[in-house]
């Protein structure tokens, strides 16, 4: 699974170059809430995709915080 590809698939906020390609792609983490950005290193976040379809991005250590906070995903 390409983090990259998945993460300007599912991300909130985009940018876009004037040939139509996505410059910037952010995500908020589910757990604590900062940006996730596509041009970070993305060994530490995980990526969980719902049967439904949503895209439910978290940095490992943030694991068990997501079912606690009320932070928008996607």
């Amino acid at each position: 699974m390409d983090k990259k590809a998945m993460l300007k698939k599912y991300a909130t906020k985009k940018t876009y170059e004037p040939n139509g390609r996505i410059k910037e792609a952010k995500i908020r983490c589910a757990g604590c809430g900062k940006w996730i950005d596509i041009g970070q290193d993305l060994s530490d976040v995980q990526i969980s995709v719902t049967k439904r379809g949503t895209g439910i991005f978290f940095h490992t250590g943030c694991m068990k915080r997501i079912w606690k906070t009320k932070i928008a995903t996607a």
